[in-house]
């Protein structure tokens, strides 16, 4: 962290000359045009790490567990490297279109791991009632504890939403969502 705001300042050397809004060409020198893009990041990265401690906790111990907790913690990182290199790319000079291949060089691994992974048999899929399944794809069942159940198609899980806690976690992703256009523009 001390090394990149160290680069930062050396890279814009009048930093704190300009007045606070004066446009530099990328963005304007507050807090929200420097930070805006690795705040962003960082809510989506907590945001996917909690998922996965969620995953991991809150599902039946099966083989596609370890599985989608990998690939959870795969397109963390990706994020994290993506909204990182992105905001320092007009620091760095280089290209708009080669800045975007690098950070996407590593999405092809984690695709393929991922059906690779869902390719594989694993143990059967678990028993919910049928009733509980809304168009095949969303999940209730209040009685159920699982905060967290496997799809019945496909690889993964999805929410049980007759759990409460289910709710926060997808009130969360629409915080995030919802608060893009507030910390960007």
């Amino acid at each position: 962290m001390r090394r990149g705001f160290l680069f930062a300042v050396r890279v814009q050397p009048n930093f704190e000359d300009s007045p606070p809004g004066t446009p530099n060409g990328w963005s304007d020198r507050t807090v929200r045009g420097v930070f805006g893009l690795l705040f962003v990041g960082s809510e989506v990265c907590v945001w996917l790490a909690v998922m996965a401690v969620v995953t991991w906790f809150g599902a039946r111990r099966s083989t596609p567990r370890l599985g989608v907790l990998k690939i959870l913690i795969a397109v963390e990182s990706f994020t994290a490297f993506l909204f990182s290199f992105i905001a320092l790319s007009p620091m760095i000079h280089l290209p708009f279109w080669l800045t975007l291949l690098i950070a996407m060089a590593p999405l092809p691994l984690i695709i393929f791991f991922a059906m690779k992974k869902a390719a594989q048999p694993s143990d059967p899929p678990e028993k919910t009632p049928e009733a509980c399944w809304s168009a095949g794809v969303i999940y209730h069942n209040p009685h159920g504890m699982a905060l967290v159940v496997e799809k019945r198609d496909g690889f993964g899980y999805t929410l049980n939403f007759g759990n409460r806690w289910s709710w926060l976690l997808a009130d969360g992703l629409l915080l995030v969502l919802a608060s893009i256009p507030l910390v960007l523009f």
